[in-house]
This record gives structure tokens, C-alpha cells and sequence, in this order.
């Protein structure tokens, strides 16, 4: 009994014997949901002006894709319960989010920060014309539509497409500077990490055993007046 006890204790365990409670990303993940559906909700009286592509940008960028890809399916979730969503729209949400959640996470892990704050609007760009894409593709798929007549759902889809591309460019342009700021704070206070300035995984990676190779003199002594060495400096997504 007591050896099954320290083996779950040992799996808890990260880093330096502390324990590792899961309150925390669970509480974090929470939240995120709970803005994603508010956020809709809000706009949702302006025809196709939506902000969840800038928050899930957002979260991503700051807090991680796997923090961030629950928030967006427990979104999809309660969005689905929530409104009277045709089949073919339960498809495209389940595809299209954490699509956007995983190709936001690979730009903000592997592209350098002196063109990231480029690449993500560009991403929202791109993101908004393959949703535009994907509606009349999946009446294809699913029998709704001839393949014939992709290009007329296409062409009719399309006034709705500019106000959806606008608001996403426009948001990320926005929220990537301010809110990606206010959510680093908080992430750095629960987290102890840091994604802001954005940086590819590499160099964090690499600034955080710079940090964690020597231990600094006020560590040695008791840590009383002890200061993280990396405590300024950005640290790895989750």
C-alpha cells in the first residue's frame, strides 16, 4: 500500500519535489471557456463580427495548447447545446477551432518573434478564408450539395466571409498586444512562466537551463532572500 502511494505521489511530482495539483490548469481552462462563449455571445447581435478567433489566438499564444484546446472544446460543447446548430455547422466547429488552436500554437512555437506579431494576423487572415471554404466543402462531403454547386455556396457565402475576415484581423491586431500583455502577468503569477514577448520554443528551452545551471548565492545560503534566476525570463508553454 505504501509503495502504490509513492508512485502516485512520485507522478504528481514536478521539478524539485513540489506538487503539482491540476486546480490550477482546470481553473484556467474554466475561464478561458467561459470567455470564448461570452464573447460570441456579446457580439452575437452583429452579424459575423466575432472575436473568438482573436481570444483562442490569444490564449494559445500565452497559456499554451494544451491548456487552451479543452477551453475550445468544452466551448464548441456548450455552444452546440446552447444553439439550434444544423449538423453541418457541429462539423465545421469541431474541425475549424481547434484547427485554429493547433496552427496558432505551431506558429507561436516555431516562427521568431520579430515577425510573430506579423504572422498572426496573417493567420487570422488565413484561418478566415479556409472557414469560408470549409462551408460549402462540407455540404459536398455530406451529401448536402452536388459537387457541381460548391462554387454557387461559395459565391453566396462570400458577403458573409469580409465582415468575419475584417473582425479577425482586426482583433488579433488588437488583443495580441494588450490582452496577450494582462494574460502574461497572470500566467507568470500561476504558472511561474512566461510567453511574452513571444519567442519560439528553442530559445526559452535554452534561456531556462542558462538559468537553471547555476544556482545563485542566495539560493546557496537558504533561500531566504532568494530570487528565481529565470523569474524574468520567458519560460516554456504547457
Amino acid at each position: 500500500m505504501k509503495r502504490r502511494l509513492g508512485r502516485g505521489r512520485k507522478k504528481g511530482l514536478k521539478g524539485g519535489g513540489k506538487w503539482k495539483s491540476p486546480a490550477k490548469d482546470l481553473a484556467v481552462t474554466a475561464v478561458m471557456a467561459t470567455l470564448l462563449v461570452l464573447g460570441k455571445l456579446v457580439l452575437a447581435i452583429v452579424p459575423n463580427v466575432e472575436v473568438v478567433t482573436s481570444l483562442i489566438m490569444v490564449f494559445t499564444m500565452v497559456f499554451g495548447f494544451r491548456r487552451t484546446i479543452f477551453a475550445v472544446l468544452a466551448f464548441c460543447l456548450v455552444d452546440i447545446l446552447c444553439y439550434p446548430h444544423s449538423p453541418d455547422t457541429i462539423v465545421q466547429y469541431l474541425f475549424h477551432w481547434p484547427l485554429l488552436c493547433g496552427a496558432t500554437a505551431l506558429v507561436c512555437r516555431w516562427i521568431r518573434n520579430s515577425f510573430i506579431m506579423v504572422l498572426l494576423p496573417a493567420l487570422a487572415a488565413v484561418m478566415a478564408v479556409a472557414f469560408w471554404l470549409e462551408t460549402p466543402t462540407i455540404y459536398v462531403l455530406m451529401g448536402i450539395a452536388r459537387p457541381d454547386q460548391w462554387m454557387v455556396y461559395a459565391g453566396l457565402g462570400f458577403p458573409f466571409f469580409i465582415p468575419s475576415l475584417i473582425s479577425g484581423f482586426g482583433g488579433v491586431l488588437i488583443l495580441v498586444p494588450t490582452l496577450g500583455k494582462l494574460l502574461d502577468r497572470i500566467c507568470r503569477q500561476m504558472f511561474g512562466q512566461s510567453a511574452w514577448p513571444p519567442q519560439p520554443r528553442k530559445r526559452r528551452a535554452a534561456g531556462k537551463e542558462e538559468g537553471d545551471g547555476e544556482a545563485s548565492p542566495a539560493a546557496a545560503d537558504g533561500g531566504k532572500d532568494a530570487v528565481p534566476a529565470a523569474a524574468g525570463e520567458p519560460g516554456r508553454h504547457s
